[in-house]
């Protein structure tokens, strides 16, 4: 059967069985894609690694797909399936078309509204963890939103088991997102289930506060601040 070119830059060919409705995001390790799943009858996201002899990061991805099918949750992305197009692996997943978290918390009229939703993402956290895992990269855009305003977890990409250590790429970049990561992260000491509850922290800090825990003009100097200085005083 036939595929469907659907990006030249990455060569992306998605199996016939998917309608593609457009492109959710992409980044140095993925690609995603809404599609609607003609077998399934449902709407799904198409998650691509680009063509690349890249060993590691197939590992990574797999590693992912491997994470997202022992997790089964309300406040998690369901996972469908790992497949292979023409050579080039994709996970299929649940669709979730609220946007992000920090999408959502922009228009929050309340208090107890970001806390049901930071509550949701502890729920969801909580099941990651009773499972081995701890998901290592927790931050307001991989906190999805679905209908009637629940979280779902996403993107375990950087997930591993717990008291694994924190991974560098080859120039040595911590992977993650500097202005979320717990101190033990970026020492490369074993990495446990507190540091996605630091992450949960930085990030309802900010959702409250509407400031970073800690104020820096560089990625580099962010991380330092984690590990250094005290926390923004909120005003």
């Amino acid at each position: 059967m036939s595929t469907n070119v659907v990006d030249s830059e990455w060569k992306v060919k998605v199996p016939p069985r998917f309608e593609v409705k457009g492109e959710l995001g992409r980044g140095g390790m993925a690609v995603v894609f809404h599609a609607y799943d003609t077998v399934g009858e449902r709407d799904v996201a198409l998650k691509f690694l680009p063509r690349s002899d890249d060993d590691e990061l197939k590992k990574r991805f797999q590693r992912e797909a491997t994470d997202l099918a022992v997790v089964f949750h309300p406040n998690v992305v369901d996972f469908y399936s790992l497949g292979e197009s023409e050579g080039q692996e994709f996970i299929e997943m649940e669709y979730v078309g609220g946007g992000t978290l920090d999408r959502f918390l922009r228009r929050c009229e309340s208090l107890g509204q970001v806390l049901e939703v930071y509550a949701q993402v502890c729920d969801g956290l909580q099941h990651i963890h009773e499972n081995g895992l701890v998901h290592r990269d927790i931050k307001p855009a991989n906190i999805l939103m679905a209908e009637n305003d629940v979280a779902k977890i996403s993107d375990l990409g950087l997930a591993r088991q717990q008291e694994g250590r924190t991974q560098l790429t080859q120039d040595g970049t911590v992977l993650g997102t500097a202005a979320y990561l717990a101190p033990e992260q970026l020492r490369s000491h074993g990495v446990d289930h507190r540091a996605d509850l630091y992450a949960v922290g930085c990030c309802l800090f900010e959702a409250v506060t509407g400031r970073r825990t800690f104020i820096a003009d560089t990625p580099l100097a962010m991380l330092r601040a984690h590990l250094e200085d005290a926390p923004t005083t909120p005003s």
